[in-house]
């Protein structure tokens, strides 16, 4: 073989590299030496290098195999060598590049990293969108986009207008926000509904009304919603399942594409829900309120108790358990909480027990 072409090794210790035989195998190769030395041919002990951990370079017609982290000791093989193509792919198969061993993965292993990498982007973005959200949308641009939502899909023909006073002037005989003005709209529908929209709307179908059997429970259910709007959760909520749509919309700067998708998103606010942690939060924040107002605690749960009364009835009409469950620990916790202040004496309220007797008939 031409001495042009012939691999030299350079151990690091040495300046001079010394010619070299190789022989290679599936995973490592071997370096044989053979030098003259007083008119004899001196054979030293072969070296067996591992592929991992190599890592190459092509400089002046030459791939350089540097064997160790320092680059001291390295191999230099020119491009003619026969070895040349084997050792520089069987090199690279060795230690494959973090997209390589992905691709090397079995295609199970691939598919769930892949769906892991899509899930945990979406949480992500779900949980960005609304922190962001909340931190640069005020009290009065809420109440716009909540405006915006209630257009959009309330049919003011289907308001009940003399339940609509009522229940408002209800609404206003209690103290239930110092941010937001709440606005009342009774809705004829005898789904047992109510939800509250961002910035201070309250919807209530009248299917709940009839469900109700006291002024108090109604307080208790508008007290509740109303803490939903106080603690933001329905703007939160809302941010958070139209996420992915509101960051192309930025992406796309389409200020305009955040309102649309916001109001694209209204039908679904019907059965936004909330959860556990969001529930118990305006749970007892209702229950506050209706201690601030002079109004026994208890009422919370005696809603909670009427509304599983009548599931047991029609449970197809009962939107608001699916997206208000009133599971037996929130029912337990505001029993609880009642608990402590039935000592209490409470007034009763004139606004609210004359407009729930009209309410009624």
């Amino acid at each position: 073989m031409n001495s042009a072409a012939i691999p030299l090794y350079y151990d690091g210790k040495t300046s001079a590299g010394q010619p070299v035989d190789i022989i290679t195998h599936e995973k490592e190769m071997e370096f044989h030496f053979t030098f003259p030395e007083n008119g004899f041919h001196v054979v030293k002990e072969p070296i067996t290098i591992n592929y991992t951990g190599c890592t190459t370079a092509h400089v002046a017609e030459h791939l350089y195999v540097y064997i160790n982290g320092s680059g001291a000791e390295y191999l230099a093989i020119p491009f003619t060598h026969p070895s040349y193509l084997t050792i520089r792919d069987n090199i690279i198969h060795a230690n494959p590049s973090w997209f390589g061993r992905l691709m090397n993965m079995h295609v199970g292993v691939l598919a769930f990293v892949f769906v892991m990498l899509l899930v945990g982007g979406y949480f992500a973005i779900a949980n960005v969108v609304p922190w962001v959200g909340l931190k640069i949308i005020s009290p009065s641009q809420e109440k716009l986009m909540g405006d915006k939502l209630f257009q959009a899909f309330v049919d003011i023909g289907e308001t009940d207008s003399q339940k609509t006073r009522l229940v408002n002037e209800v609404a206003h005989a209690l103290e239930l926000s110092k941010t937001y003005n709440i606005q009342v709209t009774v809705l004829q529908n005898k789904e047992v509904n109510a939800f509250a929209l961002p910035g201070g709307r309250i919807v209530v179908y009248t299917g709940i009304l009839k469900s109700m059997k006291s002024g108090d429970e109604l307080a208790a259910l508008l007290a509740h919603e109303a803490s939903h709007i106080n603690k933001r959760h329905s703007l939160r909520s809302l941010l958070r399942s139209s996420a992915v749509a509101i960051l192309i919309s930025v992406a796309l700067n389409d200020a305009s594409g955040i309102a649309s998708v916001l109001v694209e998103n209204a039908e679904t606010l019907r059965n936004l829900g909330y959860s556990r942690n969001l529930e118990r939060e305006a749970d007892a924040s209702g229950m506050q309120l209706l201690l601030d107002n002079h109004i026994d605690p208890i009422a919370m749960r005696n809603l909670m108790l009427r509304l599983q009364e009548a599931y047991g009835k029609a449970p197809d009409m009962i939107a608001f358990l699916s997206t208000h469950p009133a599971t037996q620990e929130r029912i337990d916790n505001a029993n609880a909480f009642a608990k402590k202040y039935r000592s209490r004496e409470y007034a009763v309220n004139a606004v609210v027990s004359k407009n729930w007797d009209l309410i009624k008939n």
